[in-house]
């Protein structure tokens, strides 16, 4: 596995984008597994690599880097999320809410999730600083914009993220608090 994941790096760099293309989809496989192949990955420094692949390559490419991410946050476990959030992967991540592939959409959602609230479990009582690291990388304001997607399922979850991490209320509970506000102000 080791020779695999040291070649995977050198790979990652080739001009031929489908060679690029082809190493995130077997690195995506890998993070898709056990927990200890998602750090075997991690301590072969490829993350860096498919974060910039991510956000910086043609849509097949920044699609299969982001898989290949999404499955490490989402079969890791906190320590794994911790490193990748320090990498700067949520900006690049947060922009493919962007992109009209619902799969990928729903994929990075779960994933966001699977960051939220490792972050909460970081920081029990106290705030949790991946809600702010998420905000700055815009991904709120991507969420917030998934409120009104033709997919019901991609709605619903970023509608229960925003309420969940962002304190989005609906416009019933809003209603609650108006009322008792009075003229007083």
């Amino acid at each position: 596995r080791h020779d695999v994941l040291m070649q995977a790096g050198g790979l990652l760099h080739s001009p031929k984008k489908e060679i690029r293309k082809e190493t995130c989809w077997m690195v995506s496989n890998l993070t898709a597994g056990s927990v200890e192949q998602v750090h075997a990955v991690c301590r072969s420094g490829l993350f860096p690599r498919l974060i910039q692949l991510m956000a910086t390559e043609e849509y097949e490419i920044r699609k299969e880097a982001a898989y290949a991410i999404c499955n490490a946050c989402l079969g890791g476990d906190p320590t794994t999320i911790s490193a990748l959030v320090q990498m700067a992967m949520l900006p690049p991540l947060c922009a493919l809410l962007d992109l009209p592939d619902a799969r990928l959409v729903l994929t990075v959602i779960e994933t966001l999730e699977a960051i939220l609230q490792a972050g909460a479990s970081a920081i029990p009582a106290g705030i949790n600083p991946c809600v702010r690291l998420m905000e700055e990388a815009g991904g709120c304001a991507y969420i917030e914009e998934l409120q009104t997607h033709e997919n019901e399922e991609i709605y619903h979850k970023a509608a229960s993220l925003l309420e969940k991490y962002f304190g989005a209320e609906d416009e019933e509970e809003d209603a609650k608090v108006l009322p008792g506000q009075g003229a007083e102000g």
